[in-house]
């Protein structure tokens, strides 16, 4: 340690007087730098000084290794003599600090504490110190070399024979001949910076230890030092992580005083073991295992749906082929149906108006009949009650009365004329107008509508066939669109159209099952040898668009048409109703329109009763006193007989409660329009057949049921009960009176009359 202190204060001498040589041969004097200079005694008045100049190379290492390595403050200890003491250099040995950086060709260099300049040759160990001679020969050859041009700068970059030495003019000077580099900052710099760590370490770990040298100083300062070396290097160099058991173990520096610093591996931290490595590339080898297999079963399935595709191919080009062959049918039945509707929005208006022209015509003519009747009827009032003469227009209606009375009678020899007379419904002619010419004339004109038709549009099979080739094409569609129900609805105004010749009432009207849209739909949209679904749709086709064009048209025909009284009109219209009621499923009495035919009936039977079973007050007294009166109530009884034997077939039909409402209530009028008469022999006969119209199981029963009827015979009962009060009666009279008493259920009172 002697040895070393003097060889410093000698370093310190040479200096010295290598700074008067120095200030003796520049010719120009040198600003004081700013950078800190090697202080020597004897120029420390004097502002003068020789600076070398650092290459530009150093300056950018420099540059690179102050960022990360922290910011290094100097307490020089110095004195202004020059002289260094024992404990000032044991200060400038703790300040001193040895970074170990790498250079090109992985070789350390030494960078000056102070700021002073690096070695141009070989790198010295860090205890040799040169003397003064050898400064001085070393700035003489500088100095010869720049003068032949055989100097050669360290800087690469600098231009050739620039002198290391600073002038005043160019000691701040950054000139444009020499390029600065291109300092990196931000994320750039934190990469270059772990970059040169990581070579760092490995240059380190390939170097191995270094050896131990000499004269340490003591223990507590060597502990020391390395723990500030340890804090700085964890501060500035930070290893990149190494994921896994792999990862590399923590580094500290080792370094002693007048060494060169080395990072090496903690003795703390555990060493990758060869366990370890191979437990890690066995999971590896269990990864990649794994990837593979299932890079397999993905390509195993690639290969399936290939397979499957190329057999899919053949079926989807033959259901491109049907799905094209479909598109085509819908699209020509999407634009025959907008045809058809076009042309059934122009012609059902004109369809429609002539159904109620028919219909008028039809209802015309039979209020002409009931109020003839009704005006014959009133004029043998008059004239057989009254005793009034007849008038031109009543002698006029009663001859032709008694024409088609007597055409009447030639028929029916048997019967009385009173008893014809009262039963004749006089509806066999039709006087001052030609019913049938204008009828005619309507379905002609009806007929004509549909002529510049195409067939496809107005033919009902035609029509009819473009529904079943949809429904055997494609019957889901079929179903799915209520193709059926369309179909009733397009069909029914061409259907009234072919209705407007039938007339129920008519000897001559055809059958329903005869018409041709009945033979035309009967079997729609069911083909040969095909099996019918009971779920089909179509297989109520015909029974649906009979309950909704013929019934509708049928009620309006019993309310408006048809005439109670012409027993051969109700018999007619009774069979066509039951033989609806027994063949169809569809006409029913819960079912609307079926309801609202018989709510016809009824209307129209109560109506009948009202106009036909008319009385005047009779006189008081016996009828054979008077033969007129006797004549005229025998007509009306024969009218109201006539009457009640027409309403009675409607038994089976009708409600029993709407039927016996009717029958009583004809027997009711007759019964109290002769209360004033007394007995005789032709009513009660007229009675009696009246009677036996009424079913027996009506008085046969017992509860309310028999109660509501004995209330609704009263007036029947009191007109019995009057007669039975004359003592005139004989014994067969009572037997006959007890028989109608027991008939109406009246039991007792037949009792009572016969003991």
């Amino acid at each position: 340690e002697e040895s070393s202190l003097n060889r410093r204060r000698n370093l310190g001498k040479g200096a010295q007087k290598a700074g008067g040589a120095s200030k003796a041969t520049s010719a120009t004097p040198v600003a004081k730098p700013k950078a800190a200079l090697l202080s020597f005694g004897d120029d420390e008045d004097d502002g003068d000084g020789v600076v070398l100049k650092k290459p530009s190379s150093v300056q950018k290492f420099k540059k690179k290794a102050s960022d990360f390595v922290p910011e290094i403050k100097h307490n020089s200890q110095l004195s202004s003599s020059g002289e260094y003491t024992q404990e000032r250099l044991a200060a400038l040995r703790q300040n001193a600090r040895h970074i170990s950086t790498g250079v090109s060709g992985g070789s350390p260099t030494h960078m000056d504490v102070e700021g002073g300049d690096a070695g141009s040759g070989p790198t010295a160990p860090a205890s040799f110190i040169p003397s003064a001679e050898e400064i001085q020969a070393a700035r003489q050859m500088r100095m010869e070399a720049r003068e032949h041009d055989d100097f050669i700068a360290l800087d690469s970059s600098s231009a050739k024979g620039r002198s290391r030495l600073v002038r005043e003019e160019d000691a701040n000077d950054h000139s444009d001949d020499e390029p600065a580099e291109k300092l990196s900052f931000g994320e750039a710099a934190r990469r270059t910076n772990k970059s040169n760590a990581r070579q760092e370490i490995k240059s380190v770990l390939q170097a191995g230890p270094p050896a131990p040298m000499a004269g340490e100083v003591d223990e507590d300062e060597d502990e020391e030092q390395r723990r500030w070396e340890q804090l700085q290097i964890r501060k500035g160099v930070q290893s990149t992580p190494v994921p896994g058991s792999m990862r590399a173990p923590p580094l500290v520096v080792s370094a002693r005083p007048g060494q060169q610093g080395l990072l090496m591996p903690s003795p703390s931290t555990q060493v990758v073991s060869i366990e370890q490595i191979i437990r890690v590339m066995k999971e590896a080898l269990e990864a990649v295992e794994e990837s593979h297999e299932s890079h397999v079963r993905l390509l195993d399935r690639i290969y399936a749906e290939l397979s499957s595709s190329a057999t899919i191919v053949p079926q989807l080009e033959s259901e491109m082929t049907e799905a094209s062959q479909r598109y085509q049918f819908f699209q020509e039945l999407r634009c025959f149906i907008q045809d058809l509707l076009a042309c059934l929005d122009e012609k059902v208006p004109a369809i429609e108006d002539h159904e109620r022209r028919v219909h008028g015509l039809m209802k015309e003519q039979a209020d002409i009949a009931t109020a003839r009747r009704a005006a014959v009827f009133a004029d043998t009032e008059r004239v057989l009650i009254q005793g009034q003469a007849p008038t031109p227009a009543q002698l006029h209606r009663h001859t032709l009365f008694a024409q088609r009375l007597a055409r009447a009678a030639a028929t029916r020899p048997e019967v009385p004329v009173e008893t014809l007379e009262g039963e004749f419904s006089d509806n066999e002619t039709q006087e001052g107008r030609d019913f049938a010419a204008e009828y005619e004339e309507i379905v002609q004109s009806a007929h004509a509508i549909l002529d510049d038709v195409a067939d496809d549009f107005c033919d009902l099979k035609l029509i009819a066939g473009r529904f079943e080739a949809w429904k055997t094409r494609y019957p889901g569609a079929y179903l799915d669109a209520f193709a059926a129900m369309s179909f009733q609805r397009i069909a029914q105004p061409l259907i009234k159209l072919q209705l407007l010749e039938w007339r129920p009432l008519e000897a001559a009207c055809r059958a329903v099952e005869t018409h041709d849209w009945f033979q035309q739909l009967m079997f729609f949209g069911i083909g040969e040898n095909q099996e019918v679904h009971p779920d089909d749709p179509d297989i109520q086709m015909v029974p649906e668009l009979l309950e909704q064009v013929l019934l509708p048209k049928l009620a309006g025909i019993a309310e408006f048409v048809w005439d109670p009284f012409s027993s051969v009109e109700t018999g007619r219209l009774v069979a066509l109703v039951y033989h609806l009621f027994q063949s169809y499923p569809t006409v029913t009495p819960d079912r609307k329109p079926a309801a609202a035919l018989l709510a016809a009936l009824v209307a129209r039977i109560n109506s009948s009763v009202a106009e036909n079973v008319r009385f005047p007050l009779l006189p008081a007294g016996p009828l054979e006193a008077n033969p007129a009166l006797l004549r005229f109530v025998k007509i009306r009884l024969a009218a109201a007989i006539k009457l009640l034997r027409n309403v009675s077939t409607w038994s089976g039909i009708l409600s029993g409660t709407a039927l016996q409402n009717a029958m009583i209530g004809i027997l009711c009028n007759v019964a109290t329009a002769l209360q004033p008469i007394t007995w005789n022999q032709d009513v009660v006969s007229s009675l009696e057949q009246m009677i036996s119209l009424l079913p027996k199981n009506w008085f046969a029963g017992s509860g309310l049921a028999l109660i509501a009827i004995k209330m609704a015979t009263g007036p029947i009962t009191a007109l019995f009960s009057s007669w039975a009060a004359d003592r005139r009666l004989s014994g067969s009279d009572k037997e006959r009176l007890a028989r109608l008493f027991a008939a109406i259920g009246e039991t007792e009172a037949a009792g009572q009359l016969l003991h």
